[in-house]
């Protein structure tokens, strides 16, 4: 409940006390009456002081309406009582006095807004960039846990990929060796080792031809099996036949390891001979060769290179 005049909460439990702040009843504050403001005593003599509602027209303080008890506090119901003359004393009496215990009333509820304190709490300060969401910083990791995730399986790939690549090419590089290791068919068509193929028609290749050294000596008039390398100290054959028209004659043989001339051999051949041969034995590894000439003597002045067979001696 508040004062219809001034504003100010009166007390619920006294609904016909005075004004708070001018001391009026509420007859009075109806009928136009006036209260009194803060009058003061000590010049009560000398001019009557005014009160002002707002409305312009100025009521003296002796003109307030004393209460019909004779109480403050509680409001009359009868009307408005004439003015009086101005009397100091009761001037005094009808100011507004300090509220007795029993005059005493309950302020209401304030009308001012209250501002209720609330807990501080430490905050980011404020980014250039736009508010996030709260899930942002969790979606940001899972994002660069991906993004991370799929640079390394790239980078296993790639890995992958480049050894595979070495393997292909090493793969391809073998499988071409092995392509031009294959004899081709003219090689395979053509004759077992002949270790001194008579490519070079020699002079005395008419009286002496078919050439070959082997390990095993000649049965008969057939010769060993053809051989190219022969150990140290290993007894080699070299068989040939002959053409002698019917003469006798001389084979002469020089021996070569090296390049350079080992030791030389020869024998006489009769008029009807087909078939012969001759062996030796190297003490010394490297490669060899013999040459057979054709001589009519027996001192081989008169010898004609006839055949010209290579081998070699290994350790």
């Amino acid at each position: 409940m508040k004062c219809s005049s001034c504003g100010l909460p009166l007390s619920p439990s006294r609904a016909n006390a005075n004004c708070p702040r001018r001391g009026a009843s509420p007859d009075a504050r109806s009928n136009g009456s006036k209260s009194t403001g803060n009058a003061n005593p000590a010049h009560a003599g000398s001019y009557e002081p005014f009160s002002w509602e707002g409305n312009g027209e100025g009521v003296p303080l002796g003109a307030v309406m004393s209460p019909p008890n004779g109480q403050w506090g509680q409001g009359s119901s009868g009307g408005p009582t004439a003015p009086s003359s101005y009397n100091p004393s009761l001037a005094q009496a009808n100011a507004p006095q300090a509220a007795q215990p029993e005059q005493m009333w309950l302020p209401g509820p304030v009308a001012a807004p209250t501002i209720s304190p609330k807990p501080i709490t430490l905050q980011r300060p404020m980014s250039s960039r736009f508010p996030q969401p709260p899930g942002y910083n969790r979606n940001m990791r899972i994002a660069f846990l991906v993004a991370g995730l799929c640079v390394v399986a790239g980078g296993l790939l790639l890995v992958f990929v480049y050894f595979m690549a070495i393997g292909t090419g090493n793969n391809t590089g073998n499988t071409g060796s092995a392509t031009s290791t294959v004899p081709s068919p003219t090689a395979a068509s053509s004759p077992a080792i002949t270790p001194s193929p008579t490519a070079t028609v020699y002079p005395g290749s008419q009286f002496i031809d078919n050439a070959q050294v082997s390990s095993a000596a000649p049965s008969g008039s057939q010769p060993g099996q053809p051989a190219t390398t022969f150990k140290v100290n290993q007894k080699l054959y070299v068989s040939f036949n002959l053409h002698t028209g019917g003469q006798k004659g001389e084979v002469c043989l020089i021996w070569y390891l090296n390049g350079q001339q080992a030791f030389t051999s020869s024998f006489a051949i009769g008029a009807n001979t087909k078939f012969s041969y001759a062996y030796a034995i190297y003490g010394s590894s490297g490669p060899s060769y013999v040459e057979l000439y054709w001589a009519s003597t027996n001192t081989c002045a008169d010898k004609m290179l006839a055949q010209h067979v290579n081998f070699t001696i290994t350790p």
